[in-house]
């Protein structure tokens, strides 16, 4: 089974700090909502683009594990990364498409002396069709 290792310098930003919005008025004076991604989702994208090195992965299933490692034992939810790791490995190029992830790993450690995020992404088509785990 085909698989990308990637570890990344940093920890990625969590859902709180990922996208943002703001208002923005309609034509017909209604106010709605106006979706961006932070200045920290972009550093992260970027950290990805750079250590993906144009590595890619092309499946119709995709399996994504990945190891945050914090700088300090402050609780966020270990799915909090989530977001930000799938859409990052899609920007990058790693996957074309993080709708087609079907498992999906995380892992929070601590490493005060070296925060860092290690992802893998494993293609997953085979292993659906054969039925195995």
């Amino acid at each position: 089974m085909p698989e990308l290792r990637l570890e990344i310098p940093g920890v990625p930003p969590t859902n709180n700090h990922y996208k943002n919005f703001r208002v923005m008025p309609t034509r017909n004076g209604k106010s709605v909502p106006s979706w961006y991604h932070t200045a920290k989702a972009k550093e992260w994208f970027a950290a990805v683009c750079a250590h993906a090195q144009g590595r890619q992965l092309r499946d119709a299933a995709y399996t994504v594990s990945y190891a945050v490692y914090t700088p300090t034992a402050v609780c966020t939810d270990v799915d909090n990364y989530a977001k930000c790791v799938l859409d990052g490995l899609a920007h990058a190029g790693v996957i074309d498409n993080d709708k087609k992830v079907v498992d999906l790993h995380g892992y929070r450690r601590i490493d005060r002396a070296n925060p860092r995020t290690i992802i893998i992404v494993r293609t997953a088509q085979m292993q659906l069709l054969e039925g195995k785990e």
